[in-house]
């Protein structure tokens, strides 16, 4: 009895990891093209400000 709480428990926490190492993927994934992007970014002014106004029509400011 014990032995399969143990077990099921052990799965639990398994799924939990799995989900936490996804968003890890995903968070260094937009980390990396954020760096990539960085320095056209920086010389065009224009696209600074073009990613500007899309960031606040999506917040709907």
């Amino acid at each position: 009895m014990i032995e399969q709480m143990i077990k099921s428990g052990k799965k639990e926490s398994d799924k939990g990891a799995s989900s936490d190492r996804h968003l890890w993927y995903v968070w260094m994934g937009l980390m990396l093209i954020a760096v990539v992007l960085l320095p056209f970014i920086v010389r065009e002014g224009a696209l600074v400000r073009a990613i500007a106004d899309m960031c606040m029509a999506a917040l709907g400011g």
